[in-house]
């Protein structure tokens, strides 16, 4: 009979699974949204610029809460411009921080990538509703 020989077993290095970095999803609402926001933000201050500089008309709304509420509507805009960049930033961090080693990180980032994608979808979806708006007072306006 042989003895036993105890070999010490070496343990693979288990690496946890890649998280999904949502990359295609960021840069298809960054060219969607880029620019959209800034054709849409841009009109919506120089809106808000002409209804404060330029000669008052006949509204019930005073000038200055009209070109308030464009103001805000090209901060969405801005915002909503802001959140596909951050996305793309994120999602682009997933893999150089998974192939790092820094797997807390990569799963860090890949959450606020989904995040920031989440809301980015939402900021697009409020400048349709908001885009829509605009053109239902306009054609309200015309009818008569």
């Amino acid at each position: 009979m042989q003895p036993s020989v105890n070999t010490p077993s070496v343990q693979p290095v288990l690496r946890p699974e890649r998280p999904p970095d949502y990359l295609t999803r960021s840069i298809i609402l960054l060219v969607i949204l880029g620019p959209l926001c800034l054709f849409v933000g841009g009109s919506w201050l120089y809106t808000g610029l002409t209804l404060l500089t330029g000669p008052s008309g006949r509204s019930e709304v005073p000038a200055g809460m009209r070109a308030l509420m464009e103001f805000l509507k090209a901060f969405v805009a801005v915002v909503g411009l802001i959140m596909p960049i951050m996305a793309v930033v994120k999602a682009a961090k997933v893999n150089s921080e998974f192939d790092a080693g820094n797997y807390a990180g990569a799963d860090a980032d890949s959450k606020a990538a989904a995040k920031y994608s989440k809301q980015s979808i939402l900021f697009l979806v409020l400048i349709i509703i908001i885009m829509a708006t605009e053109l239902l007072r306009y054609f309200g306006s015309r009818r008569g």
